[in-house]
């Protein structure tokens, strides 16, 4: 049995990092939804619960950027929702609650949700507590509602619970009473010790171990405690996971994001045994022993939904797109010129297809904004030269556009987050990134992420964007010349925190 109040008193040792995931969004689920040939319900009216939501920063920029929703979020720990309710109450946000409560307490009077979120949390609790979360996804998830559970994986997790056991082992003797950071640094220190003893052996394990080190000690320290040192983890095959909703009355909708590599994967899967298609579970299955998955973020949905396998192509024509590759050079549009984009992670493709060149060059150029379907076909049509206009062609664009989807070169958008590009006269930050630069947090922005390490000067101006200072206030205020502050407000925009 385990003790759950020892598991939040961990929380309280050392709180888990309170981010934004942007596979999460209500805006992605919808998305997601609505290319299966669902009936999401807009996100501009919708009702979202968070499981287990930390301080609320998955919650908080959602909640912000949709005023006409509902926002609730529970959690174990009482000093992470005192903190996220502290910054609720700071910006004034009325359509947000966090409760300090277990989730094995929520009950019919929480009503019905539009989206569930449980992120990093099913493969950390014990069984009857899974049990529960999926329990509620069924009672208090709205007909057309969509669930977003994450968890790790087999057979990828199992390379890496030779790390868990690693460092649980390294701080195994150490007194009950030792503090989690305490059983922590033991932990590291312990896997650096076997690390070079290991030595420089060329075989695939020390390969593997090498790589799992450098990620121990890297990595955030309450990203290692709660992934490695809970007392409680357990890692499924996905078709484990699939039986198991399926006994609780849900459906396998798909995954919020599978990435380039599931994407090429699927396709050699469906070259070599088309008959796979037939089973979606067990094709996923057999994908997940090709790439040695880890995890997953599987959206589930209520059995009697229809779901249009695979993903509608036609429905993008009614979408918004940004990309995640841009070209590493001036792209040459002609047919037999190949051109190689590149992602934010380093990983590049290469094409010499005229239209998806064009394509990605129209939505990159649009870049942090989402860009219509109908713009991007302007620049398609163009640069084929063609004449006709016809439903063929729109939809082969379409085609391309979901492979590029399904690949992650480009994402979709039911709905386009809310904000500015152009720098108004009096530029206007969002309250929840103003109120992160002022107090020295991580900042978040409308698209739902993270805004890359902005500097002490750039916090600086960003505090101060409330609406009501010019170019001239701002260079008053922060002693910064005229081309500093132009600058910082170019970043601040391709930041995606700027509202006016």
């Amino acid at each position: 049995m385990i003790d759950l109040d020892a598991q939040a008193e961990s929380y309280e040792q050392l709180p888990y990092e309170s981010n934004p995931f942007f596979e999460s969004h209500p805006g992605r689920l919808a998305t997601i939804a609505y290319l299966s040939g669902l009936d999401p319900v807009p996100i501009d009216h919708c009702r979202v619960l968070e499981l287990g939501c930390a301080a609320g920063g998955n919650l908080l920029p959602a909640a912000e950027a949709l005023p006409g929703s509902d926002f609730v979020g529970v959690d174990l720990a009482p000093n992470q929702i005192a903190e996220g309710m502290a910054i609720i109450d700071a910006l004034g946000l009325k359509n947000i609650r966090l409760q300090a409560m277990s989730l094995t307490d929520i009950t019919a009077d929480f009503g019905s949700f539009d989206y569930i979120i449980a992120h990093g949390l099913y493969s950390w609790v014990p069984p009857d507590v899974q049990r529960r979360i999926l329990e509620i996804c069924n009672a208090h998830l709205s007909p057309n509602g969509v669930a977003y559970v994450s968890y790790n994986t087999n057979p990828g997790w199992r390379l890496r619970g030779v790390m868990r056991d690693l460092l649980q082992y390294g701080q195994s003797e150490l007194p009950p009473q030792t503090g989690l950071r305490s059983r922590l640094a033991s932990g590291r220190n312990f896997a650096e010790m076997i690390l070079s003893a290991a030595g420089d052996e060329p075989t695939g394990y020390r390969r593997v171990l090498g790589g799992e080190v450098d990620m121990v000690l890297k990595a955030p320290d309450s990203y290692i405690a709660h992934e490695h040192l809970e007392p409680w983890h357990e890692p499924i095959y996905f078709r484990e996971f699939a039986a198991r909703i399926e006994e609780r009355g849900l459906a396998y909708l798909g995954d919020a994001r599978s990435g380039g590599g599931v994407f090429r994967v699927e396709s050699r899967l469906r070259q070599q045994r088309p008959e796979l298609g037939a089973n979606l579970i067990h094709l996923e299955q057999c994908i997940d022993f090709a790439l040695g998955r880890q995890f997953r973020r599987s959206l589930i949905v209520h059995q009697d939904r229809k779901i249009q396998r695979p993903l509608d192509a036609k429905r993008l024509m009614h979408c918004h797109f940004t990309a995640t590759v841009f070209p590493t050079a001036p792209v040459d549009l002609r047919p037999e010129a190949q051109v190689t984009f590149q992602a934010h992670d380093g990983g590049t493709f290469a094409t010499n297809d005229v239209g998806l060149k064009a394509a990605i060059v129209e939505i990159a150029g649009a870049f942090p904004q989402a860009i219509g379907f109908d713009q991007v076909w302007k620049r398609v049509r163009h640069a084929m030269n063609a004449r006709i206009d016809d439903l063929a062609a729109r939809l082969h664009l379409a085609q391309l556009l979901l492979d590029m989807f399904m690949a992650d070169s480009v994402e979709p958008h039911l709905t386009s987050p809310v904000f500015v590009k152009q720098i108004g006269p009096k530029p206007m930050a969002t309250p929840l990134a103003r109120w992160q630069a002022a107090n020295g947090r991580v900042i978040h922005n409308r698209r739902h992420r993270g805004v890359r390490s902005p500097d002490a000067f750039e916090c600086s101006v960003l505090a101060l964007l409330d609406g009501t200072r010019d170019t001239a206030a701002l260079k008053s205020i922060t002693g910064a010349t005229d081309h500093a502050i132009r600058e910082c407000l170019k970043k601040l925009a391709m930041n995606a925190v700027l509202i006016g």
